[in-house]
């Protein structure tokens, strides 16, 4: 993963890529949904607590129910409300992803 401020690639003095570790899960304000953004990566998912909370659900199957919400810039933090704040390395700034509230069913 290559991360970008204005038009320099970040790297340290040595020359080697940066290695961002963060916290990459929020729980929505409801407590029905995980969203999730994977490690030095882009992908944006959710997960529906209901089956995060369900023992009889083995890992692929769990995996199954991830929601791709699409890909994001780098993000190194996310915070929810009735939205969903990431911060961007890339830009420097806070997007806002806003969750369309819909039934869940099993």
């Amino acid at each position: 993963m290559f991360l970008f401020f204005g038009s320099k690639e970040w790297r340290e003095v040595n020359g080697k890529v940066h290695q961002i570790h963060v916290d990459g899960n929020a729980i929505g304000s409801s407590w029905e949904n995980l969203f999730c953004h994977a490690l030095n990566a882009w992908t944006f998912i959710r997960f529906a607590t209901l089956y995060l909370k369900d023992p009889s659900l083995m890992e692929a199957e769990l995996v199954g129910h991830a929601e791709r919400l699409g890909d994001t810039e780098a993000v190194d933090g996310m915070l929810m409300d009735n939205n969903l704040y990431l911060t961007t390395l890339e830009r420097n700034a806070i997007m806002c992803y806003r969750p369309i509230a819909a039934p869940l069913t099993q």
